[in-house]
């Protein structure tokens, strides 16, 4: 039995801001993302689809459906002052206020794809692309990044206008030798659901690897998965989740630390 459905008379965008620094942006999904940029200059929204759909009582079979209606609705609530709108999965606006209004006009709205399919809708309608980098190799990667500049060429966007970021699971230590043997447990833990048993250890190091889809290690070999990301994908900004797998805090924020301290520097 399907749980009831929220009813939702109002939409209210919400901000949620994020630090910009330089050309090459860098971001940690961590609590203290202060100590690693400081600067907050603009709101940044990222449009992503969720498994949490199923918790507001709809079907996983509509999963796109509700994706392409829920970026639609917020694309109309984003522009006006004032919405009527009408959808499948959820109640209708009449002449709402959509209020508290951005102070700039507008959200900027980065859309998460990692299907080609996904890639395919960001780029016909124009939007920033976010490639999450959760698995494969940097190659396909690379393919899903021309892919998105090719059909937003072909919508007639200007290739020139494209945004790309990634993100990634992140972690660094003073040497590779810390992230090899000591992390291993921790990140093996946090994937246990996705491998339904144990991680196998050639896996992890396969990750590991140079083109692998785990960001880790010393300082220097994630400077240079960070870079050949860049050289592949164009991707001028970067987000980083750090705090995963029941870390303790001193291994987070150390982790932080030699991001903020080495790593950024050497990527602006």
């Amino acid at each position: 039995m399907k749980a009831p459905r929220p009813n939702i008379n109002s939409t209210r965008p919400f901000a949620t801001r994020s630090a910009v620094a330089n050309s090459w942006n860098v971001r940690t999904g961590s609590a203290v993302l202060s100590s690693v940029t400081a600067d907050v200059k603009r709101i940044r929204l990222v449009a992503c689809a969720i498994a949490a759909i199923v918790i507001f009582g709809f079907d996983l079979s509509d999963y796109d459906a509700l994706f392409a209606e829920k970026l639609g609705l917020f694309a109309e609530i984003n522009s006006k002052e004032r919405v009527t709108w009408s959808g499948r999965f959820r109640s209708a606006l009449r002449d709402a206020e959509i209020a508290p209004r951005p102070t700039r006009g507008r959200l900027p709205v980065w859309i998460g794809a990692g299907s080609p399919a996904s890639v395919d809708r960001a780029a016909r309608l124009g939007y920033p692309l976010a490639i999450p980098v959760l698995g494969g190799s940097f190659r396909g990667y690379a393919q899903l990044a021309q892919r998105y500049r090719h059909v937003r060429s072909l919508a007639g966007h200007p290739v020139e206008d494209s945004r790309i970021a990634v993100f990634s699971h992140l972690h660094v230590t003073a040497n590779e030798a810390e992230t090899r043997d000591g992390f291993f447990d921790n990140y093996a833990a946090y994937l246990r659901p996705l491998f339904k048993g144990p991680m196998p250890r050639e896996v992890y190091d396969q990750m590991l690897a140079p083109g692998g889809s785990l960001v880790g290690g010393g300082v220097q070999q994630v400077i240079d998965k960070l870079m050949k990301l860049r050289e592949l994908t164009g991707a001028t900004r970067y987000v980083g989740q750090i705090d995963i797998g029941g870390q303790s805090f001193k291994e987070v924020a150390k982790g932080i630390e030699l991001f903020a301290s080495k790593v950024a520097p050497a990527l602006r």
